[in-house]
């Protein structure tokens, strides 16, 4: 099965809701992109218009696997350093 990490980029530009990209996902996707391809980790790394939760965000839906919310650059590399097998994160 394929890994990815799916990466919630959504920007709501009007309106008072929340939204990820307003919150730094957009960084996110480029700092997991770089470390992909630097280390070659063997996951890819897709955006989404949205994963339907927003207000938590930034969000990102591991496949296989769950969600992370409130996504930060410290979370992500945990989440990249697990798909590459690497202990004590």
């Amino acid at each position: 099965m394929t890994r990815k990490l799916i990466f919630c980029t959504n920007l709501r530009r009007m309106g008072d809701k929340p939204s990820c990209a307003a919150r730094g996902s957009k960084s996110l996707v480029a700092h997991a992109t770089r470390r992909v391809a630097t280390e070659q980790i063997d996951v890819e790394i897709d955006e989404s218009v949205c994963l339907g939760r927003c207000e938590a965000g930034p969000t990102v839906k591991e496949i296989p696997g769950g969600f992370t919310q409130y996504a930060t650059l410290e979370l992500v590399d945990q989440l990249l350093n697990n798909l590459a097998g690497k202990v004590g994160n």
